[in-house]
């Protein structure tokens, strides 16, 4: 928890999925398009992982880890990520920095 009147080291979290072969295909215009968004949020930290919408299920029969879950859970390495530097250590996975 924070101390009273202690600003949070980040605030929003925003997770962007783009189709793989479109953001190939259309590279410029992904590229504008997370230009605005850091002109608009003004992150501390982008960064980009290529990975399935989700995992299949050990049984095959559908899939977790899903991208629209990641806000809650997978996303973020356990812990008090308030309380830490806003780096890419504080992801899961093997992040990229975005420049």
């Amino acid at each position: 928890m924070l101390s009273r009147g202690a600003a949070p080291a980040f605030e929003p979290v925003i997770v962007l999925a783009v189709v793989s072969e479109l953001s190939c295909r259309e590279s410029l215009l992904v590229a504008r398009v997370i230009k605005r968004l850091r002109e608009l949020v003004n992150p501390k930290l982008v960064a980009y992982l290529r990975r399935p919408w989700g995992r299949s299920t050990l049984s095959g029969a559908g899939f977790s880890d899903s991208i629209q879950e990641l806000h809650v859970i997978g996303l973020f390495k356990p812990g008090r990520r308030q309380e830490r530097p806003v780096d890419l250590d504080l992801f899961a996975d093997t992040w990229e920095p975005v420049a």
